[in-house]
């Protein structure tokens, strides 16, 4: 019997089949220095023939990598909240293909489960960075900022950093809320961490390092998705 992955690294949008190369040379960099049992999981929607050839061409190559072929086509936080539920791994890390939060810190997050055996979910603070020369400006992202401050205002909401696109949590915690998650449009930290909050899960938000690469941005519609979070899911 395969052993259970120790991390499951999930990826939800894969579009750009120009990332994926040097995403995979750069996972198996990173996991040549630590040599965890892990996955990586692949979302693809329908239509995305070009990046489904490349990823099932490195697939059999690799059994470290797996495909979840979609067959409607899924929003990211869908496809965040898709990816975990068939991940086999005992902790479960979602990121980017553009890997704007570097490898490093994805190794920061699992090492936060393994030091305190109590904590569930782990979230992302990009403002408490000390790497500052080269962090990237997030507070230039106006959406975010902007919605930021409303729940703040409305809700005292605990967490500094509800839009970080790095986020981890234990498997065994995520099958306890998954039926509670309502995942819509592009961001799904906010609702993991509404959730979180509701079943009263242990949690950490640690500082966590934004590359100089800024990263894929979501659709201007965006802003109506998380519109309705602020009116309607708090």
């Amino acid at each position: 019997m395969t052993p259970r992955p120790q991390l499951s690294l999930c990826i939800p949008v894969t579009m750009d089949t120009g990332l994926i190369q040097e995403f995979v040379e750069n996972v198996s960099q990173f996991f040549q220095k630590f040599p965890l049992l892990y996955e990586v999981l692949f979302s693809v929607n329908p239509n995305q023939d070009q990046s489904l050839s490349l990823l099932q061409y490195l697939a059999e190559r690799n059994p470290h990598y797996r495909i979840v072929e979609n067959k409607s086509k899924l929003s990211r936080a869908q496809n965040i909240c898709n990816l975990f539920s068939q991940a086999r791994g005992d902790v479960l890390i979602a990121t980017d293909l553009d890997l704007a939060a570097p490898l490093s810190e994805v190794f920061k997050m699992l090492e936060v489960f393994y030091s305190d055996k109590e904590t569930e979910v782990v979230f992302g603070n990009r403002f408490k960075s000390k790497k500052n020369l080269e962090t990237l400006i997030v507070e230039a992202d106006k959406m975010e900022s902007f919605f930021r401050d409303v729940l703040k205002d409305k809700t005292q909401w605990p967490f500094a950093d509800p839009f970080c696109p790095l986020v981890a949590i234990r498997r065994t915690s995520f099958e306890k809320i998954k039926a509670a998650l309502k995942p819509r449009g592009w961001h799904w930290t906010q609702e993991l961490q509404r959730v979180a909050l509701t079943h009263e899960l242990k949690y950490q938000e640690i500082p966590l390092y934004m590359g100089s690469r800024k990263g894929t941005k979501p659709p201007k519609s965006e802003a109506l998705h998380l519109l309705h979070f602020v009116l309607f899911r708090v």
